[in-house]
C-alpha cells in the first residue's frame, strides 16, 4: 500500500472514532427523561424524580370506571356532547386556561380569589401538593388505563390540544383541584364558599371541554379529598402549612 493510500485510511479511522465519541456523548442528552406533566403518560417511577412532593405512599381507593361501550359510558358521551354543543366562547377560554396545571390558573385571577401576593407565598407549598395529588391520579390512572372520550368517538372535539395516549381515570385536574381547595380552605376561612365554588367549576370544565367522562371527574373529586387526608397525616406537609400560613399573616 502507498503512503498516500495509508494516510487516507488513518484520516478515515480518525474521522470515525471523533463521529462515534460525538455520538457516545450527545446520548444522554438525547435521552433525559422529560418533566412529568398532566398529559404526559409515564412509568410511576419517573414521577418521583424531580418534581417536589410529599410521600404519602397510599392509592386512592375507587370504583371501577364504567366498562368501555356499556350504557352508562353512552350516557356519559350524551352529557360530553351536550356540553360540546351549548359550551360558550367564555366557557372554552376558561377550560382552555386551566389547561396548564398551576395553583395561578386554578385559583388566581381572573378566575380565582387570591392575589398576587398570596401566590408569590404559597407556590411552594403548592408545587409540593400539585405534584403528590398527581402522582396519586396518575397511579390510578395506570390501574384502569381508561381512554379519554374524544379518542374513541370522534364527535368529541377539545378546544386545546391534550395527548391521545394520556389516561382519563380519575380526572388528574379534578384530583389536583380538590386537593387545593381544603388546603386553602385551611389558610383562607372565610373564602371556603369560593374555593369550593372554584373546584367544581375547574372539574366541570373537563367535561365541557370533552376531554374527560363525568365519572372521571367524580373519581378525581374523590381521589382528591383522599390526598388532602394523607397530607393531614403527614408531618412535612404540616410543616410547611404552617410556615405558610406565618408567611402570609406577615404579608397582609
Amino acid at each position: 500500500m502507498s503512503k498516500s493510500s495509508v494516510s487516507v485510511v488513518v484520516r478515515g479511522h480518525r474521522i470515525v472514532t471523533i463521529l462515534f465519541a460525538v455520538i457516545i456523548f450527545a446520548l444522554p442528552a438525547c435521552s433525559t427523561s422529560p418533566r412529568p406533566t398532566p398529559e404526559h403518560p409515564m412509568d410511576g417511577d419517573v414521577w418521583l424524580r424531580g418534581v417536589p412532593h410529599y410521600d404519602l405512599n397510599f392509592d386512592c381507593q375507587l370504583a371501577s370506571p364504567p366498562g368501555s361501550g356499556s350504557h352508562e359510558e353512552q350516557e356519559e358521551m350524551k352529557d360530553i356532547l351536550s356540553w360540546q354543543d351549548k359550551r360558550t366562547p367564555e366557557e372554552t377560554a376558561r377550560a382552555t386556561s386551566e389547561a396548564k396545571v398551576s395553583l395561578e390558573s386554578f385559583f388566581g385571577p381572573p378566575n380565582g380569589t387570591l392575589s398576587d401576593t398570596d401566590l408569590v407565598v404559597l407556590r411552594p407549598l403548592f408545587d409540593k401538593v400539585r405534584w403528590s395529588a398527581d402522582i396519586a391520579a396518575h397511579a390510578a390512572k395506570l390501574r384502569w388505563k381508561r381512554i379519554r372520550p374524544f379518542v374513541y368517538d370522534k364527535r368529541v372535539h377539545p378546544p386545546f390540544e391534550v395527548a391521545s395516549t394520556s389516561l382519563s381515570y380519575p380526572s388528574g385536574h379534578s384530583t389536583i383541584a380538590w386537593t387545593f381547595a381544603p388546603v386553602l380552605k385551611s389558610l383562607f376561612p372565610k373564602q371556603a364558599q369560593a374555593f369550593q365554588k372554584r373546584a367544581e367549576q375547574i372539574a366541570l370544565d373537563r367535561v365541557i371541554a370533552g376531554v374527560h367522562h363525568p365519572s372521571d371527574v367524580r373519581a378525581g373529586k374523590e381521589c382528591g379529598g383522599q390526598v388532602f387526608d394523607a397530607l393531614n397525616k403527614n408531618s412535612e406537609f404540616l410543616s410547611d402549612l404552617k410556615s405558610a400560613e406565618k408567611a402570609l399573616v406577615r404579608r397582609r
